[in-house]
């Protein structure tokens, strides 16, 4: 029988007192929060999706926000960010991870799953989730984007 590989806690996590890549060197990914599962296997992503921490086919984290009510984490297959899965977690609830999109007019990681649409403005962090036609909006408490573009397009 074949042995399916544990996923383990990353080396380093994002506390804080962290201090997120103060030398300017180009990164891959962002580091997950401290206290969050650890990433996933490929395996684990196949049985159950991904985390907070990201992992399995979507190892990169893209951008992470922390708002009043959930946890998101924009997971990418690469630090290029064109495939991504949306993950969040409502404070107290399940983990939902869905494919993403961009929206350039908004400015903002998008995603829809059982007539709920979901929103992370990439400028602020804002998560905007709406639900039979009511939208709430929840301002990040704090957030950080893998800047992975050039300034000098």
């Amino acid at each position: 029988m074949k042995k399916t590989p544990k996923a383990t806690a990353p080396k380093k996590c994002e506390g804080p007192n962290t201090q997120f890549n103060v030398e300017g060197i180009r990164q891959e990914s962002l580091l997950p929060d401290c206290g969050v599962a650890a990433p996933v296997t490929a395996s684990e992503q196949k049985k159950s999706g991904l985390g907070l921490a990201c992992g399995g086919s979507y190892p990169v984290i893209l951008y992470k926000t922390t708002t009043t009510g959930a946890k998101t984490s924009i997971c990418g297959r690469t630090s290029s960010g064109e495939d991504f899965r949306f993950v969040t977690k409502a404070s107290g609830g399940q983990i939902v991870d869905l494919k993403g999109d961009y929206d350039p007019q908004l400015d903002a990681f998008v995603a829809q799953k059982d007539g709920v649409s979901y929103a992370v403005q990439a400028y602020d962090g804002t998560l905007v989730v709406e639900k039979d036609g009511r939208t709430t909006r929840q301002k990040a408490s704090d957030w950080i984007s893998l800047d992975n573009e050039s300034d000098y397009d």
